[in-house]
């Protein structure tokens, strides 16, 4: 296989992926179950649960002491609300297509592995 072709069936594989977990979409459910016993005085978040679809991190306004997102090895396909304050957001081996609305304070940004257009 060509490079040219092992470059393209990883789109497809990505793009087949990114179906299945839009159809799935049950990040935020376990976002928000996760959250009930996330201390609000947490430097970092790892978010290493399986997980698909979009992720509104809205709910992490309120921890003023949050500096590092990681997101692990998921299925997501977009995120939204990250929050002020946060210096690095690791979301490697996911499945996202663009990243909306960066805070300003963002100043490492890790997305290896992603559906990047």
């Amino acid at each position: 296989m060509s490079m040219l072709q092992k470059k393209d069936h990883l789109f497809f594989d990505k793009k087949s992926q990114r179906e299945d977990a839009l159809e799935i979409n049950d990040a935020q459910m376990i976002f928000d179950t996760f959250l009930k016993t996330f201390s609000k005085k947490a430097r970092e978040i790892h978010l290493n649960m399986r997980m698909s679809g979009t992720l509104n991190l809205e709910g992490l306004t309120n921890c003023p002491n949050l500096k590092t997102i990681y997101l692990g090895k998921n299925q997501v396909t977009e995120i939204r609300n990250i929050p002020k304050g946060v210096e690095s957001l690791y979301c490697e081996s996911n499945l996202l297509r663009e990243l909306k609305t960066l805070p300003d304070s963002l100043k490492n940004l890790h997305l290896k592995q992603n559906a990047l257009e």
